[in-house]
């Protein structure tokens, strides 16, 4: 009896030490979700500037719940426009990513 005592708060004593790092985990396969729709909205919002004489105003665009910021500049260094896009994380980072067009 007292085996099984011992047996079952070692278990559950490694189950709380665990529990924390999955949900760590979760949250980063998540955010990995996150990237890549944002570098689909960038890519698609690149390819529109460049080929079908998109605007470059200052945008919001709303997918799955989650709000991304296409914000677009010109950089003299490169000689293009600049479309960058931003939003928040699950663990609450900011994460910005950019991308250049040129017509």
């Amino acid at each position: 009896m007292l085996e099984m005592i011992l047996a079952l708060s070692m278990l559950l004593m490694i189950c709380l030490v665990l529990l924390p790092y999955q949900i760590i985990i979760m949250k980063e396969q998540s955010n990995n979700h996150l990237l890549s729709t944002g570098l689909q909205l960038l890519n698609e919002e690149l390819q529109n500037f460049m080929y079908e004489d998109g605007g470059t105003d200052k945008r919001t665009v709303t997918f799955e719940k989650k709000q991304y910021q296409i914000n677009w500049s010109y950089d003299t260094h490169v000689n293009a426009n600049t479309a960058c896009i931003t939003w928040q994380d699950d663990l609450n980072r900011q994460v910005e990513k950019c991308g250049y067009a040129k017509r």
